[in-house]
């Protein structure tokens, strides 16, 4: 995967605090983490639908590092906000 060639809509994006990273939020329904040199994915999110009954066209509009965790938060365009635990060591 290449960060440079990205094929898709960016509907929010957050380097990390030492700006090695990126986190950035994309259409349909996924969060990624990249590591920016080397241009690598290191993690995949899948956003679930809130129902399969009640499908969303919600999408996540902020992104934020946490600070001193391992964690990302998010809030979506409903104003859902979310927690999504990165395993790398960045």
């Amino acid at each position: 995967d290449r960060l440079n060639h990205y094929p898709t809509t960016v509907t929010a994006a957050q380097f990390s605090p030492d700006e090695r990273s990126i986190a950035l939020a994309i259409i349909p329904q996924k969060l990624e983490l990249w590591q920016l040199e080397p241009n690598k994915l290191l993690q995949t999110w899948r956003i679930p639908k809130p129902s399969q009954w009640k499908p969303s066209a919600a999408f996540i509009q902020a992104i934020n590092f946490k600070p001193n965790s391992d964690y990302l938060q998010t809030e979506d365009s409903r104003g859902i906000g979310a927690k999504w635990k990165i395993e790398y060591n960045l």
